[in-house]
């Protein structure tokens, strides 16, 4: 049981922080010499990152889901995957580019709002993604339905009372 406690805390206090500290790294980033060189590292390497936390978090509920003291923590731990998700997409959007009022952006807050709006799946169409950030936003939605299904129904499984203390 140790092993998995480790995980959890590898997760919790080293690959949720790196993600978060790339993706804000590369929403700060506003040369365009640094984008070129950056960019396929904040867009690959943060989703990665991401699809790593999100799948072992996935795993850790699926392997303990009897045991009540483990659902608070993994609660916390796919949250924080969540807000890290968020922030990768929006990183890989800002360099990739978003059309907003006709023209293409690649500013940092146009980036976080389609984030936040396509991983909830609520969607808008005042800003949009570009060609180049068409597949990132369909795997970012399909990321976030999973993602908010499965944050759901960990809870519910808490509330019923299903859970062994």
């Amino acid at each position: 049981m140790k092993i998995f406690e480790r995980a959890d805390h590898l997760a919790l206090f080293v690959v949720q922080p790196l993600v978060a500290g790339l993706a804000l790294i590369g929403l700060a980033v506003r040369s365009e010499a640094a984008n070129e060189v950056t960019q396929p590292l904040f867009i690959w390497g943060g989703v990665a990152m991401l699809a790593l936390v999100f799948a072992e978090g996935v795993w850790s509920f699926a392997r303990r889901h009897a045991e009540r003291r483990h659902l608070g923590r993994l609660w916390a731990k796919l949250l924080g995957a969540g807000v890290c998700a968020i922030l990768a997409f929006a990183s890989a959007y800002k360099h990739l580019g978003l059309i907003d009022n006709d023209r293409v952006v690649h500013d940092a807050g146009a980036a976080l709002y389609f984030s936040i709006l396509s991983w909830t799946t609520a969607g808008s169409s005042d800003v949009i993604a570009t060609l180049d950030a068409r597949p990132f936003a369909a795997a970012q939605t399909l990321f976030g339905l999973a993602y908010n299904s499965a944050l759901i129904g960990i809870v519910l499984f808490a509330i019923t009372g299903r859970a062994k203390s």
